[in-house]
């Protein structure tokens, strides 16, 4: 699935507070602006204006309202979920095991275990 933008935000700088204003306006032309703050700074150079600038385009909710059921968004050779078909259960009882043991050896030709620790050298 394709990202896509829910929430953005700006910083803009200026130096004084017509500019900061004019940079207001130009955002308040875009119908998904959600916040807007003009902040007066100071330091040893003087003072600047910040415009810190808040969009929110689409909440999640709405997104997924919107894109719900359209199997367009699937990349080309990746299957959707309801392309897969359902696995086949398989119920453990049914299940039989292989004996694993080496082809030269037999149950009888085994070691006890009593005879295999005495063999450790711990």
């Amino acid at each position: 699935m394709a990202k896509v933008l829910l929430k953005r935000t700006e910083q803009h700088y200026a130096d004084k507070f017509e500019e900061a204003s004019e940079i207001v306006n130009g955002a308040k032309e875009d119908d998904n602006l959600v916040t807007q703050k003009i902040s007066e700074k100071h330091n040893k150079y003087g003072t600047y204006h910040l415009v810190d600038l808040a969009f929110n385009y689409e909440t999640p909710g709405d997104y997924m309202k919107a894109h719900d059921g359209k199997k367009d968004n699937v990349p080309e050779g990746q299957l959707s979920i309801d392309d897969v078909e359902k696995e086949e259960e398989i119920d453990p009882d049914s299940i039989q095991f292989e004996d694993m043991s080496d082809e030269g050896e037999t149950q009888s030709e085994q070691k006890p275990i009593e005879e295999l620790e005495s063999e450790l050298p711990f």
